[in-house]
């Protein structure tokens, strides 16, 4: 006979002794599975065999049988939810060698068929309404008490008898779901379950599941989200980026900003805090028109994940720095360039380097767990101490820094978080005075390109309670919708020459913020302002510098042209006419000189040839030696009628084509 779970009895101090029952769906289960091992064998499925027992159709529930307080059936059902069913093939403990073939044969069929019949399930899994599988989650089929537990990646593979079954999906932090699931015959029946996710739950996202992860939030939105690859970790993990923006350009050059996450692999709730301000704006661009607008103006480029190797390895401690470096072991947030010791630049590193200076951002999110505070620039101190260390344009950054630092459910959230309290009373806080470092990325960004970097310090935890995420999350939420829209309180400055067309790297200079930066190939630069009046010049290599002065208004996006004439003189280049004209005077001179010079010498050279023309002639020697003055006389020559042709001032004096040289 084959005999299913349960073997052992529990103890019910109700009603004394009596057996476990499994529920009828799963008994029905472990039926069909037993059935399918007897009914091919010759004798167990007549019910009853030689040693004298009589099973209804040659199977049956252990506790009809026997007694077994620790089976392996019932372990197997009870622990790891695999059904398990004991074929007993003989009456004998032991049995003579000889007799083993033939009790292989009347076993044969019924393997066969227990395997075929293992074939009839139902499979699939649950994920997330984006899809990604969720670790942990249990299915509980019809009126089962026990629920099944799914893999790690949220797939089940439940063997089942024919029929129509309830089958219900569950998980922490999702709504359960139900569902109708019909098995046939014979058939394999595939079924996914998509589980809602509840208001005040959010979920940790493993490395592993980024990708995807980001692929499902573009997918919701693909006219204003996309993405991007900007490198590899160590193990050769994509660095990932969202970028969010709309099609349509309103502006030349869109305010451009980067928000970046999980630089140090531990700090998990910096990585969550992107993700959640990712899929918030490509959900609400559709029906919230503030963050459609704000979607619509401004360049959004989100790098959830920085540190991938370092974040697999990261433990759920809210202050264990397990994974915080990268996999060569460096922390990525003191290998920038800059102050401090050289290091070797690791591949992550290096990815963001190159990003950050292709992308030209205005602002830049370093998003941070461990702490509740805002930061600012410098995070280095000058003598490599602690101490503050502000940079020339640090009145701009404190106002960002209390743009973001003084929204009310910020605000609210530090004070409950009394046993991790804020460093000063508004939150915001010099870098180097709060936690002095050299190489850090904000130190980077704005010293090598120009971007404005705060440090956002989301919580006391580095990985708080998957159900604490939430309170996280919507305390930051406002604040991280604020400092977007103050990035629009600006100036765009278009560089144009005088007949409008474009002048790229032309040199735009800020005075009060000691702000310089380079226009565009599109002759655009912009640049992020406090409200107050600046004096803007603008200057290109052969146009002549403008200087203006323009006022910006609170929360006003100031757009400005600005036409540099050529820096010409009489239809050329200012500095081309100036070299051309100190280098025509000069070489006028040296004709001068030369002139006066072939004057000078013709006159002296005349004075040869005054009187009989014997005076002076006799005192060279032709090269054709006329040697006498008998031979000399032979010839005419008369000093009047010498002209200037008869001269080379680079040259000997020629006489008749003659040349003469002074006799030795």
């Amino acid at each position: 006979m084959s005999r299913y779970p349960w073997d052992r009895q529990h103890k019910v101090f109700s009603d004394g002794l009596r057996h476990i029952q499994q529920s009828p769906d799963s008994e029905t289960t472990f039926q069909m599975l037993a059935g399918a091992y007897t009914k091919p064998h010759p004798s167990m499925s007549q019910g009853h065999d030689s040693c004298g027992h009589n099973f209804p159709g040659g199977m049956t529930a252990g506790t009809s049988w026997l007694f077994s307080a620790q089976s392996l059936l019932d372990d197997m059902f009870a622990s790891h939810q695999t059904f398990m069913v004991a074929a007993h093939v003989t009456c004998c403990t032991a049995v003579a060698a000889a007799d083993i073939p033939f009790i292989y044969k009347d076993n044969l069929q019924s393997l066969l068929s227990f395997l075929q019949a293992s074939q009839q399930a139902i499979q699939g899994e649950i994920t997330d309404s984006e899809g990604l599988p969720i670790a942990g989650s249990t299915l509980r089929f019809g009126s089962e008490i026990e629920k099944y537990n799914t893999s790690a990646t949220g797939h089940f593979y439940r063997v089942s008898a024919e029929g129509r079954f309830t089958v219900t999906a569950s998980a922490n932090g999702y709504e359960d779901l139900t569902r109708s699931v019909e098995v046939k015959a014979g058939s394999m029946q595939d079924v996914t379950f998509k589980l809602k996710r509840n208001v005040d739950y959010m979920p940790y996202h493993n490395a592993s599941d980024m990708r995807v992860l980001l692929e499902n939030i573009t997918n919701q939105d693909s006219s204003i989200a996309s993405i991007y690859s900007i490198g590899k970790s160590v193990r050769g993990s994509d660095l990932n980026v969202i970028q969010i923006t709309s099609s349509e350009t309103l502006q030349a050059r869109k305010p451009r900003v980067a928000i970046v996450g999980g630089v140090h692999g531990n700090e998990a709730v910096s990585v969550e805090i992107a993700i959640a301000f990712a899929r918030y704006l490509i959900r609400s661009a559709a029906h919230d028109i503030n963050i459609a607008q704000l979607v619509k103006t401004t360049d959004i480029h989100i790098l959830p994940m920085v540190n991938p190797d370092g974040a697999a390895k990261s433990t759920a401690d809210c202050k264990s720095h397990i994974g915080q470096v990268n996999e060569n072991g460096v922390d990525l947030d003191t290998n920038f360039p800059g102050s401090g010791p050289a290091k070797e630049q690791q591949p992550e590193t290096a990815a963001i380097i190159t990003w950050l200076r292709d992308r030209e951002f205005n602002l830049l999110l370093h998003l941070r767990g461990g702490a509740n505070a805002v930061s600012y620039p410098y995070d280095s101190s000058p003598n490599g101490g602690a101490g503050r260390h502000i940079t020339h344009q640090s009145a701009l950054l404190k106002y960002l820094s209390t743009a973001y630092a003084s929204q009310p459910t910020l605000k609210a959230f530090w004070e409950d978080n009394f046993h991790c309290p804020a460093p000063s009373a508004n939150g915001v806080i010099n870098g180097a005075k709060m936690n002095s470092h050299y190489g850090s990325l904000g130190d980077y960004a704005y010293d090598s390109t120009g971007a404005l970097p705060l440090t956002v310090y989301t919580g006391c935890c580095f990985k708080p309670e998957a159900t604490e995420l939430a309170q996280v999350w919507n305390s930051h939420r406002a604040s991280l919708v604020n400092i977007l829209g103050k990035i629009h309180n600006g100036i765009e400055i278009t560089v144009v020459d005088d007949s409008n067309k474009p002048i790229s790297n032309a040199i735009v200079t800020i005075n009060e913020t000691k702000m310089v930066q380079k226009t565009n190939e599109k002759g655009v630069f912009y640049a992020v302002s406090q409200p107050g009046i600046y004096e803007v010049k603008s200057e290109a290599p052969g146009y002549a510098p403008v200087v203006k002065e323009v006022e910006v208004l609170l929360g006003a996006h100031l757009s400005l042209n600005i036409v540099v004439p050529r820096d010409q003189i009489l239809g050329m280049n200012k500095k081309t006419f100036i070299a051309g004209t100190v280098a025509a005077a000069v070489l006028l001179v040296i004709s001068t000189l030369l002139l006066l010079c072939c004057c000078c010498y013709k006159e002296k050279s005349s004075s040869l040839f005054k009187g009989n023309g014997f005076h002076s002639l006799r005192t060279y020697e032709d090269d054709y030696s006329f040697n006498s003055k008998a031979a000399l006389l032979q010839n005419t020559y008369k000093d009047e009628e010498e002209t200037d042709s008869d001269f080379d001032v680079f040259d000997r004096p020629k006489f008749n084509g003659h040349a003469y040289k002074p006799i030795k």
